[in-house]
């Protein structure tokens, strides 16, 4: 709980339900949000969900949602591998 004081009353306000959303293409992103959410997790109930596959950061977090759907694959060489896909 989030403790807020009025005068001499003191009033309790319940913490925020927060889904911190992270684009898992790559390390940027992910390198950003290992400092955005400690300070996210000060106001309230963290639940992270990352989008996508390509990336090579551990967070030291824990992760509730991961998504996968489709994503480009880049090669050594700088080009986009192209995957067959199921049913294709």
């Amino acid at each position: 709980m989030v403790n807020e004081r009025i005068g001499n009353n003191k009033i309790k306000t319940p913490r925020l339900k927060i889904l911190f959303g992270i684009q898992g293409t790559g390390n940027g992103h992910l390198s950003r949000a290992r400092d955005v959410y400690p300070e996210l997790a000060k106001y309230g109930d963290v639940d992270v969900l990352i989008s996508g596959i390509q990336a090579d950061v551990d967070v030291p977090f824990p992760v509730n949602y991961r998504m996968y759907g489709m994503s480009f694959i880049f090669g050594k060489r700088g080009g986009v591998i192209y995957l067959k896909l199921p049913g294709g």
